[in-house]
């Protein structure tokens, strides 16, 4: 997630939860971009296994697609939504869009608006809750298709413990508040807070502590979900007598509950407050287990050599005990569902915990219009928050994409119309990159020199109607139209080895009120 440069009357919270990063991400995707053009056709390499079981790398031809199916690609999972809000006199506004490169995308995204009225809500000011995420699936779509559902509303239900009045919540594009909470409030297990009965002399959904332990109370617990449902299945049909048939309502039943647990997904959770105004991975991953086990459990920089990301939903293959996993195989032998492999050092689970790293910042809004620039050098203030899936970071630096999104959003408020092609030269110097935001084990360090060698050549392209969509152009090509349409063109399974799936949310507010309304973007192209 990525805070950009911003001014607002408004004086929110904003809560920044993350459950891997972007530091973890595929690699070796900036080192195999050797495409050979050849008229209508390019070549890429591919690995493939002879007779005799040994690899060998062979040209595989792939057709280009057309221009008009690139944009298909490029614009038609792409929405642009505006929610006003009279009370504030301002109008906030999103854009989503993905692009997959997995057969079946694995990323997944949802948002959701809580308002809180004073007549609501009498001890809390009046007020919206702003939830937005963004879910990078692995092993499967499982996971991550879940969390969409689920995770928002678990975090949503864990919150209004914090309060004694009821939420009133409501969502764009027939949301049904009392459909999905009586949904979560089935699957998800909340804490049983006593603040529903109890007189509180003040709030404590005004309190950064109290809103940290609820979010990392509702992870917990939704990941608790995931992981124990399957044992708690399997222990009942295990107390049958009778051999379970695989065709019974019991065995799919136990079969679907296994598929969240034996896939996995990262989570980036943002939640922005409007009411109230006023040790590394590594370390703590060693520090959990008995030192025997300290010069294995991380591996070339993955969790037993395995997994890249140290805090998952799901992953139940490094939760669960071996002798359990082994249950599973047997259970699901035969069955056509693929089973993740124990790994090999596996000794005292869990090595991977849905506790998330939580981010608490009070933000600060320039009231001068002049101070929109980014990169003036005022105060750094939110404009606008982007969170995305690897795919994009592991293109694109965090600068990179600030200075993208500050200077379309400029080029919109200054009235500048029309596609244009800026040399990323010309606006490499907006915008400085800490350099705190070093990868697992150091790793992003191959990626900086990567960037650092482009950084100055070629050109972004400013075309697109929706900030996302054009991010994700700009992180596959931008300007350079034939690197676009190569790696746009190569088709699943292979393309997953030039880039992986991305998902990109863009979120800011635009002063006035307009009417509220969701846009397919791929209709204004």
């Amino acid at each position: 997630m990525i805070p950009g440069v911003a001014r607002q009357r408004l004086r929110p919270l904003v809560y920044a939860t993350a459950l891997g990063t972007s530091g973890y991400a595929a690699y070796f995707l900036y080192t195999s971009r050797k495409l050979e053009k050849t008229g209508t056709t390019f070549e890429i390499p591919v690995k493939m296994r002879g007779s005799d079981g040994k690899a060998t790398t062979v040209k595989k031809p792939i057709s280009y697609l057309t221009p008009s199916e690139i944009e298909k690609k490029l614009t038609e999972n792409a929405t642009s939504t505006s929610v006003p809000r009279p009370s504030d006199g301002i109008t906030w506004k999103y854009d989503t869009a993905f692009l997959a490169s997995n057969e079946v995308i694995e990323d997944a995204n949802s948002q959701l608006f809580i308002k809180k009225e004073d007549k609501a809500l009498s001890r809390s000011p009046a007020g919206d809750l702003l939830f937005f995420a963004v879910m990078d699936g692995h092993a499967g779509y499982f996971t991550s298709r879940l969390l969409a559902k689920t995770l928002i509303p678990a975090v949503a239900l864990e919150l209004a413990t914090l309060s004694p009045e009821a939420v009133a919540a409501s969502r764009p594009s027939g949301f049904s508040p009392s459909s999905i909470w009586s949904y979560l409030k089935s699957f998800v297990t909340t804490s049983n807070s006593a603040s529903a009965t109890m007189d509180i002399k003040y709030p404590y959904d005004s309190d950064p502590k109290y809103v940290s332990t609820a979010i990392q109370t509702a992870f917990a617990n939704l990941d608790s979900n995931i992981i124990n449902t399957p044992i708690r299945l399997l222990d009942e049909l295990s107390k049958s007598k009778q051999a379970l048939d695989p065709k019974s309502q019991e065995f799919q039943l136990a079969v679907t509950s296994l598929l969240p647990a034996l896939s996995g997904s990262c989570a980036l959770l943002t939640m922005i407050d409007t009411a109230h105004k006023d040790l590394s991975s590594r370390g703590r991953i060693r520090s959990e287990h008995p030192p025997e086990e300290s010069s294995h459990v991380i591996q070339r920089g993955r969790i037993l050599g395995g997994l890249e990301p140290s805090r998952a939903f799901g992953d139940a293959n490094y939760k669960w005990s071996r002798d359990f996993q082994q249950r599973v195989a047997q259970l699901l032998d035969g069955s056509g569902k693929a089973v993740r492999r124990i790994p090999q050092d596996l000794k005292t689970p869990p090595y991977v915990t849905s506790r998330p790293e939580i981010t608490h910042r009070k933000l600060e809004f320039l009231r001068s219009a002049a101070s929109t620039n980014v990169g003036n050098g005022d105060k750094s203030t939110l404009r606008f928050v982007v969170l995305a899936t690897d795919g994009l970071w592991d293109q694109l630096s965090s600068s990179e994409v600030v200075s993208l999104v500050g200077e379309y959003l400029n080029r919109a408020n200054s009235g500048v119309s029309g596609p244009a092609v800026v040399p990323k030269a010309d606006l490499a110097l907006t915008v400085s990159e800490s350099h705190d935001a070093s990868g697992f084990d150091g790793k992003s360090a191959q990626v900086a020199q990567e960037r650092e060698k482009a950084k100055h050549k070629g050109s972004w392209a400013f075309v697109d109607n929706n900030i996302s969509t054009h991010l994700i152009r700009n992180a596959f090509g931008g300007a350079n139209g034939e690197e676009l349409r190569q790696l746009i063109s190569i088709p699943a399974p292979f393309s997953r080895r030039f880039r992986d799936d991305v998902t990109v949310t863009v979120v800011w507010y635009e002063d006035g009120v307009t009417e509220q309304k969701v846009i397919d973007t791929k209709a204004k192209l």
